[in-house]
């Protein structure tokens, strides 16, 4: 009785391990993907201000913010969409950023969306 037992128990501590491994790995390549969904969506935005503003921000912009929805920056080529392929490989982040010339100044902040992640302060505006 007590060998059974102790089999019992040593099968599922290495389950458990196995478990813990998978769930690790899982969450590492979650991480990851929605770091590289942020740099693209990054990039196309600097893309789309590089191409819509040579000259930097205009005077006239000081102060005012703009959205940039990931299907504009899609249509327009800045980013694909295949870049914002959600971990399931089936569906898709919804992203946005949020951008502002300030003191001749280009800031933005990017907001992501997905199936199983949130970023903080993003808002479902257009759902």
């Amino acid at each position: 009785m007590k060998k059974r037992l102790k089999r019992f128990l040593i099968i599922l501590g290495i389950l458990l391990v196995l478990i813990a491994i998978t769930f690790l790995g899982i969450n590492c390549y979650a991480q990851k993907r929605y770091k590289e969904m942020h740099a693209s969506m990054e990039e196309g935005i600097l893309w789309q201000f590089r191409a819509t503003r040579p000259n930097g921000c205009l005077v006239e912009e000081d102060g005012i913010e703009s959205e940039f929805r990931a299907p504009y920056l899609i249509n327009q080529g800045y980013i694909k969409k295949e870049d914002l392929l959600d971990i399931d490989n089936k569906s898709y982040c919804k992203a946005y950023a949020i951008t502002k010339c300030e003191n001749q100044k280009f800031t933005y902040k990017i907001y992501l969306k997905c199936k199983y992640y949130k970023d903080k302060g993003y808002h479902d505006y257009w759902e």
